[in-house]
Order: structure tokens, then sequence, then C-alpha cells
């Protein structure tokens, strides 16, 4: 074999030796990357797989954070429920309103686009540019305007080609009879619709529902992304009221109410009427008046938050109990001193120099404050505190109206001589009308204080009423003795200091109260220089149903006001009104009351009940239906005080009008029944 073929050959072989060496190894090579691959796919898998099922807390929390940044969350704010009187007239309600927004992210010309929206929202153009130059992507421009500013900010929006500006749909409550229309009593709700005074805020859980809410992924400039994820939670309405009030009734008295002030030019006044066989209050009037203006409703139900010192309308309560404990009737005759003198005081009733007898009916028909005195201090100071207690003087009503005050009613132990034998008469206690007005209900019905209230009930979005629950009623005094006084307070309409309260057709029982109010350093002031608190409280015995109203007038500026010749008449025409209002009958025996010359002296005998007075019974409810009673909101406040003394010219024959003193061994002050 030629040695050069040979060794050809031998490397031809050598050669496909190494290409097949080298193919091995690139298989071997390539195998390797695609398990690499392989596994590093599987490894990316699994880390994918392993962080949806159990992502990592910081993983978890920055998805949260983009998650939040693309959902936007608007508010759909409940229906706020309304508030109704007792014949489904509405007082309060919720209407549609519009409220105008920005971006001010998107705004390029925060001054060009103020100047020309302030004209149109009243507002200055610097504060709109203040709030288009925020960088905010949420600005409140104006809440809750009316329809046509509305209109003309879309107008205006469309024209400029502003997709910056837009809209939200609010509601605003509204007073369909007019804002000023027991105010007092319904309140007000701020901005956003929460209650801030009245009603309104003490039912603000029953009223204000429950919000719901609209979640939406949004984009750029806060746009809703087409398609994205969306919630939807529904509100749920609030829960309407249903008042004891009638609105017409409401109206006239604020309307006799305004006149009447304006008139006296009065500091203010205060009415309630209700019903005292339910407790239900019927109408609640708080006037006020600022010099030079003409007189206004208040804000303030000062009904429940204001007191004044009661005077003779108080001597009612104190002969209540000296005819419940037996110790004298009606027309039981005594002497009474024209001067009582012991220790720092001597009381006398001024126009009366001689000792006259007297009976319990003359002295509330007189007002004589000795007559008063005298009998009190046979009760003694035990019995007489335990009586102002028991018809609730020195504690809230059951109202729980927000600001409410409690009076002043002073502890037993801290009783004197002196301020045992005032108090007996009005002085040196302090009341709220309210408060007045439940002691005299009580006397009506039959000696049963019954609790006050607002509501009636609730009514839900279905129209379904849900009756309030009602309390029962406290006895005060026996209906004997109730009866009787009747009978003494009938006589000081019909021919005593009230006999400008009488209404046609009707018997009224009621009292008169004229009181000083005491200064600020103190004292009473001078004659001609004194502030007076004038005041009448009485009721229709006969009335189906019961009908009682106090009037009080605060600061009359006529120095010889009294509760006889300024408050007395504001009852006449206000009750003239109600019978009609409320379709009362008239009495069937509405003669008026004997005079008390015409009266047969009689000795002590028990008081049967007047059988024209009606027996206690509590109303028909309005729905079988029963389930939870609205809730309430209560509020507590301090009670405001206001410290008068009281004086009230009393008229001893029905043409002579006279005044009562009492005179001070160190000095002089005086006080009036």
């Amino acid at each position: 074999m030629n040695p050069r073929h040979h060794a050809s050959l031998k490397d031809r072989r050598a050669a496909a030796r190494t290409r097949r060496a080298h193919s091995g190894r690139a298989r071997g090579r390539f195998a390797a990357l695609w398990v690499l691959t392989f596994v590093g796919f599987a490894a990316l898998i699994f880390r994918a797989a392993s962080l949806q099922i159990a992502p990592s807390p910081k993983l978890q929390e920055a998805n949260e954070e983009a998650r939040a940044q693309r959902l936007a969350e608007v508010k759909i704010p409940a229906e706020r429920g309304s508030i109704f009187d007792r014949n489904g007239v509405e007082l309060a309600m919720s209407v549609p309103a519009t409220t105008i927004i920005a971006d001010a992210r998107a705004v390029a010309d925060p001054a060009g686009v103020a100047n020309l929206l302030a004209p149109i929202l009243q507002k200055d153009p610097a504060v709109l540019s203040g709030q288009l130059s925020s960088g905010k992507w949420f600005v409140y421009l104006a809440r809750q305007v009316d329809a046509d500013t509305a209109a003309h900010v879309e107008a205006l929006r469309v024209a400029q080609k502003w997709d910056f500006i837009s809209t939200v749909d609010e509601a605003r409550r509204f007073n369909p009879s007019g804002n000023e229309l027991a105010l007092s009593l319904l309140g007000r709700t701020d901005i956003d619709g929460n209650g801030v005074s009245g009603l309104e805020k003490q039912y603000q859980d029953t009223l204000d529902g429950t919000d719901g809410e609209v979640v939406s992924e949004r984009g750029t400039r806060n746009r809703t992304i087409p398609g994205g994820q969306q919630q939807v939670f529904a509100a749920t309405p609030g829960t309407s009221l249903v008042l004891s009030i009638d609105r017409g009734l409401q109206y006239e008295t604020e309307k006799i109410l305004k006149r009447v002030v304006d008139e006296q030019q009065a500091k203010g006044a205060s009415v309630v009427v209700m019903n005292y066989r339910t407790g239900e209050i019927l109408a609640n009037a708080n006037v006020v008046r600022d010099d030079g203006a003409p007189a206004r409703e208040s804000a303030d139900n000062r009904a429940v938050t204001s007191t004044f010192e009661p005077g003779s309308i108080n001597k009612t309560l104190t002969f209540s109990g000296v005819l419940n404990d037996g110790l004298a009737t009606p027309d039981q005759e005594r002497l009474i001193s024209a001067r009582i003198g012991s220790y720092e005081m001597d009381f006398t009733d001024e126009g009366r120099s001689a000792d006259q007898v007297m009976t319990p009916t003359e002295i509330l028909r007189v007002s004589s404050n000795n007559g008063t005195v005298t009998w009190a201090q046979d009760l003694g100071k035990e019995r007489l505190w335990s009586y102002f207690d028991k018809f609730g003087l020195g504690k809230k009503t059951s109202l729980q109206f927000p600001g409410e005050s409690a009076g002043t009613l002073l502890s037993l132990n801290k009783w004197d001589d002196v301020s045992f034998r005032t108090m007996s008469y009005g002085l040196g206690l302090s009341v709220t009308p309210m408060q007045m007005l439940s002691a005299y209900n009580a006397i009506a019905n039959n000696g049963v204080r019954v609790p006050e209230r607002y509501v009636l009930g609730t009514q839900g979005a279905g129209g379904v009423f849900v009756p309030a629950p009602v309390a029962a009623g406290t006895r005060v005094v026996s209906d004997s003795s109730a009866a009787g006084m009747t009978q003494m307070l009938s006589t000081v309409v019909a021919d005593g200091t009230g006999k400008k309260a009488q209404v046609a057709g009707y018997t009224v029982a009621g009292k008169t109260g004229t009181a000083w109010k005491a200064l600020e350093g103190g004292g009473y002031g001078y004659p001609g220089a004194r502030k007076l608190v004038v005041s009448f409280v009485g009721y229709l015995p006969n009335a189906d149903p019961g009908l009682s109203m106090i009037v009080v007038i605060d600061e009359p500026a006529n120095q010889n006001a009294s509760g006889g010749s300024t408050a007395a008449p504001v009852f006449s025409e206000i009750a003239s009104f109600a019978v009609r209002q409320l379709r009362l009958p008239p009495d069937a025996d509405a003669a008026t009351p004997t005079s008390n010359k015409e009266r047969v002296r009689s000795q002590p005998q028990k008081v049967e009940s007047a059988a024209a007075l009606p027996v206690l019974g509590p109303p028909a409810p309005a729905s079988t239906t029963t389930t939870t009673a609205p809730k309430a909101t209560t509020t507590t406040a301090k009670a405001t005080t206001t410290t008068t003394a009281p004086k009230a010219p009393t008229t001893i024959a029905p043409t002579s009008t006279v005044k009562a003193t009492t005179t001070t061994v160190r000095s002089t002050t005086t006080v009036a029944p």
C-alpha cells in the first residue's frame, strides 16, 4: 500500500472522529441549554403562580395602591326623612339641588375661568381663582345651587369646552311653608344635611338614613374606564317624623304673636298650645324682636330652653296642694291679715289696709299674696316642696329637647321661712313655659300629669306609620282636688284678673301672672325703669280634645303691662282660632261662673269631681303596626336660668286695679301677684 495513501486515510478517519466528538458535545450543550431553559420557565411559572396564590406583603401592598389609584368612590347621599305635621303636611323636606365641582389639576387659566364663573355663582373671582389653582382633583365651587344657576354654568361649560367642570346631585333642606315656620322647633341642618339644632338634631339618627356608594375604575383626568370594574351600594333612605303640631294653628299662633310683640315693643314672647289629655303639643311658637326690626320667629326654642320667675301663676300649684291635703275647700272662709309680720319681712297687699275674710277662690280671683302665704303656712315647707316636685318644677320634661332647661327649684334644706313664703306665690324659683303648662295640664286632666310630646310616630319609605310609645301619666292630686281648682280658676276668668282671656261659647279656667325681672347688678330697678314678664296659663275644661295654653311675654315696653291686660287677650285670640281649627264643639253649659257676691258661703266639706271634666284616657292608636320607636339623639346642655321677681297688678274689683307690696324691716321691696 502506498504510504501516502495510508496516511491520508488515517487523517480522514481522525477528522471524522473529531467531527463526531464535536457533534456529540454540541448536542450535549444544546440539551443542557434546553433543560436550563425549561427549568427557568418552570421556575418563572411557579413563581408567578405562587404570587397569585400567596403574594408577598410588599407586592400585595403595591398592587392595592395601584388599584386604589384607579378606583374612585362616589357617595350616594341617602334621602333624609321628612317632618310632617299631625295631618300629613310636610313641614321640612329634602329637595334636589346641584353642586358645581372642578378638577383643578386640568385648569390651565384659573383666573380666566374664575372671571367667567363669578357672576353666575355670585362669588368673589379671587376666591374662585384660588380654588381653581389648588391642584386638587375635587374642588367644590358652589354647593346646592338652584336649577337656573346650574343651567347657566352648564351652558358656559359647553361653550368653553371645559371638561374640568362637572356637577353633582345633592339635596338641600326646604320648608314648604317658609323658612321661619316652627323654626325653633324643627331646627336646622348644615350644608351636608346633618341636623344641628331642634328636632333635626335630636332625631338625626332617625332622619339621616345610610349613604350608598359607587366604586368605579378611572383613567386619566378621573374619567371612568368603559367596561371597567364598578360596584354600586344602594343608599337607604331615612325615616320620617310625624309631629303632633297642627300646621294651621302653628302658623296663626306665630302670626298673632309677632303682631303682639311689635305692638307691645316687647323683647320676645312664647306660646305653647297642648292637648292636656294626651300631652300632644299642637303649637310651639317663639318670637323675638331686635331694636328697630320687626318681630321674627326665634331660632331658639325658648319655651323649653329659657326660664322666668312665674309669679302669680304659681299660686295655682300652691292651692292645689292645699285642697289635696284637705286643708280647705274653694269656698271656705278665712280671715286674711292685711299684714303678715314675722322673721325678716312683712307681707302686705297694697290697697288693703284692713284684715279681710276671703275664700281660696277669692284669693285666686284677686291674686292675693297674703292669702296665698296664709294657706301655704298651713301646708308647710315639706308638703309644698313635694307638690312643686310632683308638678315637675326643677326638672326637665319628657321631651329631651336639645338645650332644655330644668329651671330652678331649691332643695328643701335650702328653704328658709322667707323663701318658703315667697315661693308659694312664685318668687325665688324659675320655670320654663313648657314646665308650667305641663303642671296646669295635670289639673285640667283630673289630677294626672301626662308626658309631653312633639312626635306622634315615624313613617318609613313604605309609608307605614309606626306610633311612638306613650308613657303612662302620673297622678299629682286627686280628681276632686283638680275639679275644685278648675272651679276656682274658672272664676278668675269669669270676673277676676283673667277676664280678657274669655272665649265665646267655651268655659275657660286660668290664671294671670306678672313678674319683675332681676337686674344684672341685683335688685329690680325703680318705678318707670323696671323690666316685666307677663303671663297667662289656662285651659278649656270641657273641650274634647283637651286644649291648654301658656302665653309668656318678655319685657313689654309698657310699665303698666300685666298678665291680665297683655297676655290674657293673646290667649283669647289664639284659643278662639284653635277651637275652630280643631273643630271643638262649644260647651253645652258654658255659662259664666257666678260672681263672688252671688256665691253662698259654705263650711269646709269634701269637694266632689266636676261632672263636666273628662275621664283620663290614652289617644286611639293611629296604626296597629308595632315596631321600634324612633331613635332620638339626646343632647344635654346646661340650663340657662333667668332670675326675676314677681310683680303683677291685681284686680280687686272689675273696675279697679291695685298693686301689692312687701315691706322689709331693713329695706322696702315690692312684689306682685
